[in-house]
């Protein structure tokens, strides 16, 4: 059963931007939901990863073909996203690179988490409110790529979510709130998968890599789950804003300050 909610839960929300990790912690301290393991947490970034390479395969294959056109002296546009991602993650890897050799996990506090989904949760309905939707995801610059990876590395806060912080440095810029949640979601790839490979050295130092029917399980029901809230999200930021999101991150941030309170 526990499986099943944590699959659900990282489902659901890895692709709102409400901290996927806050629930998760939220659900192991307070309601006693415990993660079967690292072989687990694995399962369910392999499960979110592919929602993102399934949903954005026109996308990643522009990539590809730009790395090949690369090779016979043509520079594409898909080549120049794929740096850009490229670019746009360096500082998340150094700063998270820093905070794991040197600092300890001991200001992961359901505190910290509450009071940053509320201040988060503020500033993505200020800035969804105040700031111009001019610009596109085709139109992106590499100067504004950097400019939302270095504000990404303040998703290592918890409870701020990493596709709460980018969407919000994205919107800061004048992206509408498809390309702003297009390029958020795109820049997921490359941490995902940097998170997903430490965990499987981890796991494999400590106990081997072995597969499982509750592993299996964990990766299918969170591409399902996760598929159709991506999808659901993508369609229903082409009509409405983020103002329900910004309110549930207020109210979800009230409620974790009430309950360790």
């Amino acid at each position: 059963m526990n499986t099943l909610i944590l699959s659900v839960i990282q489902g659901v929300t890895e692709f709102i931007p409400v901290s996927s990790t806050a629930h998760i912690i939220l659900a192991s301290k307070l309601y006693g939901v415990e993660s079967a393991g690292r072989m687990t947490e694995v399962a369910l970034h392999v499960g979110t990863l592919l929602v993102v390479l399934t949903y954005f395969r026109q996308d990643i294959l522009e990539f590809f073909k730009g790395l090949g056109k690369l090779f016979k002296g043509s520079i594409t546009k898909g080549f120049h996203r794929f740096l850009m991602i490229g670019a746009a993650t360096i500082p998340v890897v150094i700063a998270g690179y820093v905070i794991n050799t040197y600092f300890d996990n001991s200001f992961r506090t359901l505190s910290l988490m509450g009071w940053m989904s509320i201040f988060f949760g503020l500033l993505l309905l200020f800035v969804d409110k105040a700031s111009p939707a001019t610009k596109k995801y085709e139109s992106m610059t590499y100067k504004d790529a950097m400019i939302i990876g270095l504000l990404q590395v303040l998703a290592l806060i918890p409870g701020s979510s990493r596709l709460g912080t980018t969407i919000i440095a994205a919107r800061l810029l004048g992206y509408n709130r498809v390309g702003s949640a297009k390029f958020s979601f795109l820049l997921s790839i490359p941490v995902i998968t940097g998170a997903m490979t430490l965990l499987i050295i981890k796991n494999n130092a400590q106990q081997g890599l072995q597969m499982s029917f509750e592993t299996l399980s964990s990766i299918l029901i969170s591409f399902c789950v996760g598929y159709v809230t991506l999808k659901s999200v993508m369609w229903y930021l082409k009509k409405f804003s983020f103002l329900p999101i910004a309110l549930y991150r207020i109210a979800l941030g009230t409620y974790i300050l009430w309950c360790v309170g």
